[in-house]
């Protein structure tokens, strides 16, 4: 942007910012709008809280993998995909260095 249009955007911020008119303020400070927020966000709490589990709660940890939102138990083979995954995933991006960038690449990052 030029100097001229920046300085325009900031002489008109500053008019916004020592203005005492109501109408001149965003839609988004206003007081209707803050009730609706702080709303939604108890509502929404209210929500994970009452159909979610708590992800924090490190007492009560299921014995299988569960969807922290519906509740629902992982299957079987889902579990077993997802076992040593850190591993797993170690293992396949080594395999893909050496194989795009070669064994010494490799050896450099090790």
């Amino acid at each position: 942007m030029t100097p001229h249009i920046t300085g325009e955007y900031a002489e008109a911020f500053k008019d916004l910012c020592n203005s005492s008119s109501k109408d001149k303020l965003h839609d988004k400070l206003g007081n209707t709008r803050l009730h609706r927020e702080k709303k939604d966000v108890k509502d929404t709490t209210e929500y994970l809280l009452s159909q979610c589990q708590d992800t924090f709660n490190h007492n009560d940890v299921p014995a299988s993998l569960v969807n922290i939102t519906t509740g629902q138990v992982a299957s079987e083979k889902v579990e077993n995909s997802l076992r040593n995954f850190p591993e797993k995933g170690k293992t396949v991006a080594d395999e893909f260095i050496k194989e795009r960038l070669g064994v010494k690449a490799h050896e450099k990052l090790l």
